[in-house]
């Protein structure tokens, strides 16, 4: 019976035969409608010609009479009248007797005559055309009436014949038109007869076999439902083995679940302990042979850990546990930062890499930075690693999606998750386009389809020659399904690829960035020279400083640009790229020396390799490296034309560091931080004094490494998740190793119960932070050199403070406050802030200036302090010549990594979680005091004392402040930056 019930309806074929018959007797119902006004039409368009045709006879009457009354009229002025009479008669019986015979528009004459028609109107041609002849005739000129007396008679003499013709022709017109409208009648007849018939036939083999059908269908169905019921019945009998089924699914999804959180972890262990070997070994004598091996095998190690990093990815998107962030971002930094990982390939392979946003694309919007970066950066990295020459080019733009609704696009969410953020629904949604395209091998069009498998690449030799597990892609598509979007890809072989994807996401309140304000008062009306082979740069460089207001103009090499100086075009700044065939901008540039010094034409070089060495020699105002950023163009060509050019002089270190420290006294040092900003300080640090340290994320791994391998110094954060270093310190020191190491206690709280907790957990020293290169040179030269019992806890050279102390003297107590503080901090660049060594009052801190009787505002301003003298200070103690700039790294990390931490701490206080308040706003702490953030270090203290003593009551405010102090500290960082 079942069986029977979930087959095919038994009245589908009568449904169908029923929807077939409407649509016949739909069709032939719209057939008869056509038919009708057609007919109607007909009889129209025949009505007027009929009544053309008769009027023709009315006509040829009126031109006779008017040629009878020139003959008899002897007045002039009465002839006159009569000759216009004549004229306007003949003109509208002319065109009628064309118009009948070939059709008029105007007239609605269609011009279509039956042969009879044509036959009769041949046969009164020659009376028309002697009528019309001496119509004519009549109105030329006459000296006396006996002239015009012959062409009256030819008129008469002809006019009878005409009018019996016409006769016949109107005649015939009608009856033609009789026998159209009765056809047309006899088939809207034949139509409703058919529909008539296909009723009937309906009503028979339709209504009557589907009645019987039904009455048979719902017995069945009566029938189903008694079996139904037993079935029912025997299902309750086994609930109790269902019961159990369900609990152990549900247990085997929590303990995927579990897997699935502690993966990470065990196998990063195993892999530290690899890099960790490799980087002992690498600290051992070797021969040349056996120090290739070794850094063979550490960078294995690393490359492993990133496929390692894929899977886990994988995995989490499979099992549904990636959660996406939503927070505010600027997607421009989020572009540049995902074309800095790639930048220094791209350089080696000679590429240009480039990137371009439409102006309909907004800047400030919400969503996971963090994965949208990685997608770029996958994307980016696999154009570069398949191209040898030519470009590679991101480009974005966007379409405006509207205002909230449950389903923007192809997001789907649920109304309780706007009821949580309730300003989600007052947000315009966009979606934003990106494609990735290079100049690469491209790929066949029959493996395309492989591209988005996991596990999957074109074919075998890709991964031969470039490497990769094939998951990348695969991670990429599924990320960009879960942000609402999809991916795709075009390609031709030997030509290149452009890889597509599309996201969608909310619109952020708009922050004022200065080069994202359209027209520049300064920047207005200045001339540009572009000089580049490369077409798509020289069209970025063209949008971006268009919408500033300036008129850029293009040259696509050396020769060309000479010639339209030497033409005298007038040019306020030019900017040459260095390498073009050919001439490159060097060359260029020499050349236009000979015509032009550097106040006439400044130069701006472009280049992807760094500034080269003999630059100086051109006189180049400042270096731009591909690929171009906005901010880093604005800023420049803001000093160039306000005729402030930038200084490149290098100052020497305030900072002595022993950078033989580890050949005079070599220590094997792991460091366990969990902090990614204070893991760079700390392991540039020690790479400063040449100590190659292994990396420890949390107390478990610390453990771990220490159990596999032997090492003299353990730098130890005190604070961290999964294990805290007192409690890791613990497990190490019950190890029972003969050769355990000496622990250094790194902590923001040096209190004497700190000092005490340390020590009773068996560390033996502690340096306090913000680590200081002095003191942490110290305590390894202590450590190494000295009897351990002589001192230990031995107060290092600056006394540890407490946690409120220790935030309010990050560098230097300040002395004074700012003697002017800035008035518009954020609507200039700062002009040279860490070129050279800053004076007073610069090298106090950094902040807003108040507004004058509005203490919210001043808050605020606190909250956005920086120490730019703590600032200057460390990159002494952390930049070695030759490397990129090591505080615009750690700012960018810290940009990066602060807003889901402010996240956090304002969920935690959501949810009254104060245990994890004090967590969150411990570490923020830490960053920030160790990028000189002295309003936000404060804040952080704050709130971790309020999670310390149970509570999260009265936090908005600070909150509140520490928000907004972030956002003034990021445009502080920014102007650094730059």
């Amino acid at each position: 019976m079942l069986s029977e019930l979930t087959q095919k309806s038994p009245t589908r074929r009568l449904t169908i035969l029923y929807v077939a018959a409407l649509g016949a007797v739909a069709v032939l119902s719209i057939a008869g409608q056509v038919l009708i006004q057609r007919s109607l039409h007909e009889q129209s368009g025949d009505s007027r010609v009929i009544n053309i045709a008769g009027r023709q006879r009315m006509l040829s009457q009126k031109v006779a009479k008017a040629a009878l009354a020139l003959k008899v009229e002897t007045n002039p002025e009465r002839q006159q009248e009569h000759l216009q009479e004549l004229k306007t008669a003949l003109e509208i019986w002319s065109r009628s007797h064309t118009g009948l015979q070939l059709g008029d528009v105007e007239l609605g004459l269609p011009g279509e005559n039956s042969k009879d028609i044509q036959r009769m109107f041949l046969e009164i041609e020659p009376h028309y055309q002697a009528m019309l002849g001496a119509a004519r005739e009549l109105q030329k000129p006459a000296s006396n009436n006996g002239e015009i007396l012959p062409f009256i008679q030819t008129i008469l003499a002809h006019e009878n014949n005409f009018l019996k013709g016409m006769n016949a022709i109107v005649f015939q017109y009608d009856a033609e038109a009789k026998a159209k409208v009765k056809r047309l009648s006899y088939i809207e007849m034949v139509v409703i007869g058919i529909t008539l018939l296909v009723l009937v036939l309906e009503a028979i083999f339709i209504f009557r076999p589907a009645v019987c059908q039904i009455r048979i269908y719902i017995r069945k169905l009566v029938e189903a439902k008694e079996e139904t019921d037993r079935i029912a019945a025997s299902l309750e009998e086994n609930n109790s083995d269902l019961d159990s089924a369900l609990q152990e699914a549900q247990s085997a999804t929590r303990l995927k679940s579990e897997f699935l959180a502690n993966m990470s972890h065990e196998i990063r262990t195993p892999m530290n302990a690899v890099i960790g070997m490799t980087g002992l070994l690498l600290d051992t004598d070797l021969s040349g042979e056996q120090r290739e091996f070794v850094d063979t095998i550490r960078n294995s190690g690393d490359a492993l850990l990133t496929i390692i990093n894929d899977i886990l990815d994988f995995s989490k998107i499979e099992s549904g546990k990636l959660d996406l962030e939503s927070q505010p971002f600027n997607l421009r930094d989020c572009i540049e930062d995902a074309l800095d990982l790639v930048v220094t390939k791209a350089a080696e392979k000679n590429l240009d890499l480039a990137y371009l946003i439409e102006d309909n694309t907004p800047i400030a919007i919400v969503g996971d930075v963090t994965r949208l970066r990685q997608i770029l950066a996958n994307l980016l990295s696999n154009a570069v690693k398949f191209t040898e020459k030519g470009e590679v080019v991101c480009t974005v733009n966007a379409e405006q999606m509207g205002s909230w609704s449950l389903q923007v696009g192809s997001l789907e969410f649920d109304s309780s998750h706007f009821d949580n953020n309730p300003s989600l629904k007052e947000n315009n949604y966009y979606n934003i386009g990106f494609t990735v395209r290079d100049t690469g091998i491209g790929i066949p069009k029959e493996k395309m389809a492989r591209l988005f498998r996991s596990f999957s690449q074109v074919d075998s030799s890709t991964t031969r020659e470039y490497g990769g597990t094939g998951l990348g892609l695969a991670i990429s598509k599924r990320l960009t399904e879960l942000m609402g979007g999809r991916m795709w890809v075009e390609s031709e072989v030997g030509v290149g690829s452009t890889f597509g994807f599309n996201i969608v996401v909310a619109l952020a309140k708009e922050q004022v960035i200065r080069y994202e304000n359209g027209v520049e008062p300064h920047l207005d009306g200045k001339r540009l020279l572009i000089v580049d082979d490369n077409e798509t740069n020289r069209r970025i460089l063209r949008l971006q400083t268009e919408k500033w207001g300036m008129i850029p103009k293009e040259a696509s090499s050396g020769q060309e640009a000479l010639g339209l100086i030497e033409k005298n075009d007038r040019f306020d700044v030019a900017v040459l790229d260095m390498q073009m065939p050919e001439m490159d901008g060097f060359t260029l540039a020499m050349r236009i020396r000979e015509m032009l010094d550097a106040r006439s034409l400044p130069l701006l070089m472009l280049t992807s390799i760094g500034r080269p060495d003999n630059a100086e020699a051109a006189d180049f105002a400042a270096c731009l490296t591909k690929p171009i950023k906005s901010s880093q163009l604005y800023d420049i060509l803001m000093d160039v034309v306000a005729k402030q050019p930038m200084k490149v002089t290098k100052r020497p270190s305030q900072v002595e560091i022993d950078k033989n420290l580890a050949e005079r006294l070599p220590l094997r040092i792991l460091l366990t931080e969990d902090n990614v900003i204070n893991q760079k300080v700390a392991l540039k640090l020690l790479g400063r004094m040449g100590y190659r340290a292994d990396l420890a994320s949390n107390g478990l791994e610390a453990v771990d490494a220490v159990s596999r391998q032997p090492y003299d110094i353990v730098l130890m954060d005190v604070q961290m998740p999964e294990m805290s270093g007192l409690e890791a310190t613990r497990q190490i020191r019950q190890d029972g190793r003969t050769t355990s190491p000496k622990i250094i206690a790194m902590t923001a709280g040096a209190m004497e119960g700190d000092r005490d907790k340390c020590l009773a957990a068996g560390m033996d020293d502690y340096i306090s932070k913000p680590v200081k290169i002095e003191a942490l040179q110290a305590v390894l030269e202590r450590w190494a050199t000295s009897d351990p019992k002589a001192v230990a806890f031995e107060a290092p050279s600056s006394t540890p403070v407490s946690d409120l102390e220790a935030s309010e003297t990050l560098s230097e107590p300040l002395s004074e406050p700012l003697s002017e503080p800035l008035s518009e901090p954020l609507s200039e660049p700062l002009s040279e802030p860490l070129s050279e060594p800053l004076s007073e009052p610069s090298q106090k801190q950094l902040s807003p200036a108040p507004t004058a009787n509005d203490q919210s505002q001043n808050s605020v301003n606190s909250a956005g302090q920086v120490d730019i003298k703590f600032l200057t200070k460390l990159r002494d103690e952390l930049q070695e010549e030759g490397d990129t700039d090591i505080l615009v790294e750690l700012i960018d990390m810290y940009l990066e990594d602060t807003p889901p931490r402010i996240a956090s701490i304002r969920q935690a206080v959501e949810h009254k979680d104060a245990e994890a308040l004090y967590n969150e706003a411990h570490a923020l702490k830490g960053s920030s005091s160790n990028m000189g953030v002295v309003g936000i270090t404060k804040l952080c203290y704050d709130l971790q004392l309020k999670g310390s003593s149970g509570s999260t009551e009265d936090t908005e405010e600070q909150i509140k402040q520490l928000e907004d102090g972030f956002a003034q500290v990021r445009e502080i960082f920014k102007q650094l930056k730059n």
